[in-house]
């Protein structure tokens, strides 16, 4: 009986805990930005432009892209030839230290 009346007290914190935390600013010091990029690549898997779906910090645009310009995909062979040309949407995750 008094394993029960714990469990059932302890289960009573739970949403006081949880809304604690959610008032606390400290709890959520960093955070996720989440930005597509619209990119064009040639047969080979090279990068021949790129251009953000939404507005973004120009700081982060231009780390951004920097780094995305190095990058070669490896586009599926097309039968009877070379890959095309194609367009793809990238996604990038970038964590932030404030929210």
């Amino acid at each position: 009986m008094k394993s029960t009346l714990l469990a059932v007290a302890l289960l009573a914190c739970v949403p006081l805990a949880s809304q604690a935390q959610a008032r606390d600013p400290s709890a959520n010091a960093s955070s996720e930005q989440v930005h597509t990029f619209a990119i064009d690549l040639d047969g080979d898997g090279r990068v021949t432009s790129m251009a953000p779906t939404s507005d973004m910090p120009d700081a982060l645009r231009t780390a951004l892209e920097s780094r995305i310009a190095e990058w070669v995909f490896r586009p599926a062979p097309r039968e009877g030839g070379p890959a095309d040309s194609t367009r793809s949407y990238l996604r990038i995750a970038v964590a932030t230290d404030g929210p």
